[in-house]
């Protein structure tokens, strides 16, 4: 009776880092898929072959914090509203959106694959 408590023990002082690691996978993974939709938006939109400001979009990942940011930084030598102009438009420019389409065409998933990733962890931790 009491291995089996002991190993209940266990499962339950491995669970925290069991969901955390599955739940940064599942961050990290919809991060990377919104870097990538943000840059294939903003060149779709683009009137030049320059893709300069789409190649600037980068991904960030704040250990700290733990958690993955999409970053649309201008590229060197441009003005640092360029990002802004282009997400919202100008007088004299329409806005061409595409860090928040990318954000939000990853909502589902991403709650999906975090409910998903949680049970998961659930399963294997007290299986």
């Amino acid at each position: 009776m009491w291995d089996g408590l002991d190993a209940f023990k266990r499962s339950i002082e491995a669970f925290p880092k069991a969901v955390e690691e599955k739940l940064q996978a599942v961050a990290k993974a919809t991060a990377e898929r919104e870097l990538e939709t943000a840059k294939r938006l903003l060149r779709s939109q683009q009137k030049t072959e320059a893709h300069a400001l789409a190649d600037a979009i980068h991904l960030e990942e704040d250990s700290a914090k733990r958690q993955y940011r999409v970053v649309s930084t201008p590229p060197d030598g441009q003005p640092p509203n360029v990002t802004i102009w282009n997400e919202f438009g100008t007088s004299k420019m329409e806005a061409r959106p595409y860090m928040r389409p990318a954000s939000h065409q990853e909502i589902d998933r991403y709650r999906t694959d975090m409910e998903q990733a949680a049970a998961e962890a659930l399963a294997e931790a007290f299986d």
